[in-house]
């Protein structure tokens, strides 16, 4: 089974909205404001900071140009969700919450009051996953099956531990897969929905 870097890898080759920043750019803006960002933080903005068509909608904008915007009058544009030190504020995502990506742990969460109050993905790779998701299995040559209700979350997780992508995850989903067959599962709602064909069977 593919690991999480192969899967982000092959999604992002099958996306045709892939837009990046110049890394020069990105690093000069860095310097000149004297601002510190994660790795993975760094590279999502070089290989995905002007996707509009991907990171920007409903009401998220995680794009470069957003973060640049909004990064110097926070208390103005998010108020309560703005992070103290040790968070770096990381975009809009589609629930119309700002996002702002823990330091020290890199895990990506809604603050209130200054502290990380709610995890909403586990790192920057869950919320490239999830928008890669979003963008690409709107496709309708990919079968579906939505909404799945099931008696017992917890039994069907052990009953498909050995196909849970690991890495990927945060406050709403979890994903598995089980050779061309992509599972997902919402944790918030209790049901799962499976997902199949199209460009999955490339998986196999």
């Amino acid at each position: 089974m593919m690991n999480k870097t192969e899967l982000i890898n092959f999604f992002t080759s099958h996306c045709p909205d892939i837009e990046g920043v110049d890394e020069e750019e990105i690093d000069n803006f860095l310097v000149q404001f004297n601002l510190k960002l994660r790795p993975e933080h760094r590279n999502y903005l070089i290989k995905y900071g002007n996707s509009t068509k991907l990171v920007k909608g409903w009401f998220a904008d995680c794009t470069f140009n957003n973060f640049k915007e909004h990064i110097f009058d926070l208390e103005e544009y998010i108020g309560d969700e703005i992070p103290k030190e040790g968070g770096v504020y990381f975009g809009h995502d589609f629930s119309d919450e700002s996002l702002s990506i823990e330091s020290a742990s890199g895990n990506i969460y809604i603050y209130y009051n200054g502290d990380p109050d709610l995890l909403m993905y586990d790192n920057v790779d869950s919320f490239i996953f999830h928008c890669l998701f979003m963008n690409i299995f709107s496709d309708k040559k990919i079968e579906r099956n939505v909404n799945i209700k099931t008696k017992n979350m917890e039994d069907f997780i052990s009953e498909n531990k050995d196909y849970k992508i690991e890495g990927l995850g945060g406050y709403y989903y979890s994903y598995y897969l089980n050779a061309n067959m992509l599972i997902v599962v919402d944790h918030k709602e209790g049901y799962y929905s499976i997902y199949r064909g199209g460009i999955l069977d490339l998986l196999i």
